[in-house]
């Protein structure tokens, strides 16, 4: 998806199913997704895949709370919210190992503002 196409909601069942079938593999696919969109909604390219896998690896998983975190405030930037809720639900689930789980809750919101905004569309 480039920064001006407008995205589709992802089908957050079958993203949680693949995510447990690949042993979180298929995670990147949401990722990817997820960085997407919050860089055409930051109207910058602050998200990068591949940036994310690489240092992930080389700090054996820290890097993935930082990101987890850094999605939620943004997350919480462009949709007027405030407070940190998210961004305390994000280091919990990923200090439990379980970051694929915020990223369902952070893609259910994602998908409903898509929605908002396809309701608008002719």
């Amino acid at each position: 998806m480039n920064m001006q196409q407008a995205p589709e909601p992802r089908n957050i069942p079958l993203d949680l199913f693949l995510t447990l079938l690949t042993c979180g593999i298929w995670n990147m696919v949401v990722q990817k997704s997820q960085f997407e969109y919050l860089n055409r909604e930051l109207k910058e390219e602050k998200y990068s895949l591949w940036k994310t896998v690489l240092w992930t690896l080389l700090t054996c998983g820290i890097y993935m709370l930082v990101i987890e975190y850094r999605k939620a405030r943004d997350w919480e930037r462009i949709s007027g919210q405030s407070g940190d809720t998210d961004a305390i639900l994000a280091l919990t689930l990923g200090f439990l190992g379980l970051t694929f789980v915020f990223d369902a809750i952070l893609q259910d919101k994602i998908n409903r503002r898509i929605d908002q905004e396809n309701a608008f569309r002719p």
